[in-house]
């Protein structure tokens, strides 16, 4: 690592962290930035600040930023990365604001966690116990059970499925459309709907308390959802069910590799997913190709036959 050195505050007059933190998430909702992303810095900033000993002194952030990447290291590197991003971003323009002479992940010389991007999807079966758990009686469960279907059927990035209102899903024509003002991409898309996760949603709009606000997905509190209390939700979920620990991108990788290997073309799974272009997509097709070769080595009639440990040989002698 580069050698500690003590950050100066410059011309600009003093500010506190949190005032610096304001002003900057104001600067990037000016330039437009999806409220998804916005999020993402809040609460990148929320966990920082927990780190943080004297938030007026703005010459001695490095401690705090090793003691905040010290807490993230066994982290995925998705996770790190995102943090990483994000402070970086947001110490870049503190110093092109001369708030402070140096970038404290920079003097301090940390990087990126190299990110191997791993695909995690879930078997059928696991799936089912999911749902299984699931108290469909109440509304927060059934509301849970809604989510959880419709990234099934679309695979909707949980961000995009929080920022959905009544006006966007449209039931009697068994679709519904994601608005470029939250779509990650910042292009527009109409997502087909089964007939299953129609009545699931006609539902769940049924039951909805009236003085919530006019989102689909709603806490109890009547607070808009996020990603985060989500994972927690699905969290809890797989520990009832007793499967390996189900996050809410995987519900989403798990429609995309069901999508190919039920025949599904790649380039309407790419509009699907809103990929600007066909690599990721390619990478769930791989998978999938993976996951059928694997499947026929365990399936074939064949082993039924011969054994896979019979030595070819043997059967001319």
């Amino acid at each position: 690592m580069a050698k500690h050195r003590n950050l100066k505050v410059n011309s600009n007059p003093t500010k506190s962290l949190s005032e610096l933190i304001d002003q900057f998430i104001s600067f990037k909702r000016a330039q437009g930035m999806s409220p998804r992303t916005l999020e993402d810095y809040q609460y990148t900033f929320s966990k920082f600040q927990k780190h943080i000993t004297n938030p007026n002194d703005l010459t001695s952030l490095q401690p705090s930023v090793i003691d905040f990447f010290c807490n993230l290291s066994e982290y995925s590197p998705t996770t790190y990365n995102l943090r990483y991003k994000n402070l970086n971003c947001f110490f870049n323009w503190a110093v092109s604001h001369d708030y402070i002479e140096l970038n404290p992940i920079t003097a301090i010389g940390l990087k990126k966690k190299k990110d191997e991007g791993q695909i995690r999807h879930h078997e059928t079966k696991d799936i089912k116990s999911l749902l299984s758990v699931i108290n469909l009686t109440d509304y927060t469960g059934l509301r849970d059970y809604a989510i959880i279907l419709l990234t099934l059927d679309t695979g909707i990035r949980p961000g995009e499925a929080f920022h959905l209102k009544f006006s966007d899903i449209d039931l009697q024509h068994n679709k519904l459309l994601i608005k470029k003002e939250y779509a990650k991409s910042r292009v527009s898309r109409e997502l087909p709907l089964s007939f299953q996760v129609v009545q699931v949603l006609e539902k769940l709009i049924s039951v909805k308390p009236p003085d919530f606000p006019n989102y689909l997905f709603i806490s109890l509190d009547g607070n808009q959802m996020n990603r985060h209390s989500w994972g927690k939700r699905l969290r809890e979920y797989s520990g009832k069910a007793g499967i390996r620990q189900v996050a809410p991108y995987d519900l989403r990788h798990t429609f995309a590799i069901n999508f190919i290997k039920n025949g599904g073309n790649v380039f309407a799974l790419q509009h699907i997913l809103g990929h600007v272009d066909l690599e990721m997509t390619k990478r769930y097709v791989k998978l999938a190709e993976n996951d059928i070769q694997q499947q026929h080595e365990l399936a074939s009639p064949v082993n039924e036959f011969i054994k896979r440990t019979t030595r070819v040989n043997k059967l001319f002698r």
